[in-house]
């Protein structure tokens, strides 16, 4: 699913590369925000894909030097 939504933000296809495990390497992570949902009522204010849409432009745009720091990268009403 990331890969697949980062591809589909880089207009471009992603592929993985598997290498051998390294010292220290997470072996599997499922993050799951339910819980918090159930026992705080959290609900993101972006969904995943809008997130990861504001996160590749803001690294697009620092890599090009032309991201301000100083100002936020996701502005909320």
């Amino acid at each position: 699913h990331l890969l697949a939504e980062l591809g589909r933000v880089a207009e471009q296809p992603i592929h993985a590369a598997y290498e051998a495990a390294r010292p220290g390497d997470v072996r599997e992570s499922l993050p799951d925000i339910s819980r918090m949902r159930s026992v705080l009522g959290y609900e993101p204010a972006v969904s995943f894909a809008e997130g990861l849409a504001v996160t590749f432009q803001a690294y697009k745009q620092a890599l090009a030097g032309q991201l301000n720091w100083s100002e936020p990268v996701l502005q909320h009403s």
